[in-house]
């Protein structure tokens, strides 16, 4: 087992041994270099001793070997994540550390606004309001004629006032 395999161990899948078995030493080696993506595959070629078409047909067509290449990307990948939160307890306390001694209040204030906004989201004090200003063009007789309409009912509620009055 190679030295990836044996480091990831534990980390993400398990290490399917048929799968890592079925692949030759170049394959796994290959594969374990290909999950890095860091090295580019005519170095990697020559690194397990094979041309570069060899290199290109076991990526196109052998499906062991893409599956232990993928297996490694995931292994990889949860080991980083796996390390990183180890980590974050230690980043925000020392964050936070960082922030309540400052004798600076400006970077307090930004401290603290970072731990709330992440905390609660991002306060806003902005209200959106629409409005529907529609303008719907009238006849100028009809409104003529309502306006008649409302001089005469305001002319009969007025008198109705005035002889309540006497």
């Amino acid at each position: 087992m190679s030295f990836l395999i044996k480091h990831v161990k534990g980390v993400g899948d398990e290490v399917d041994k048929d799968s890592v078995s079925n692949l030759g030493i170049a394959q796994q080696t290959a594969a374990e270099l290909l999950a890095t993506g860091n090295i580019e595959k005519k170095e990697i070629a020559q690194t397990v001793g094979v041309s570069r078409t060899t290199l290109y047909n076991w990526m196109k067509k052998d499906d062991n070997f893409n599956a232990e290449v993928d297996r490694l990307k995931r292994e990889h990948r949860n080991f980083g994540h796996q390390l990183i939160e180890s980590k974050l307890v230690d980043a925000v306390n020392g964050y936070w550390k960082l922030i309540s001694e400052s004798n600076n209040d400006m970077v307090k204030k930004s401290g603290y606004e970072f731990f709330i906004e992440r905390s609660l989201g991002k306060l806003s004090n902005k209200t959106e309001i629409s409005v529907d200003n529609t303008v719907t063009k009238v006849d100028e007789d009809i409104l003529d004629t309502e306006h008649e309409r409302w001089l005469k009912d305001m002319g009969d509620v007025v008198e109705a006032e005035y002889k309540e009055i006497e």
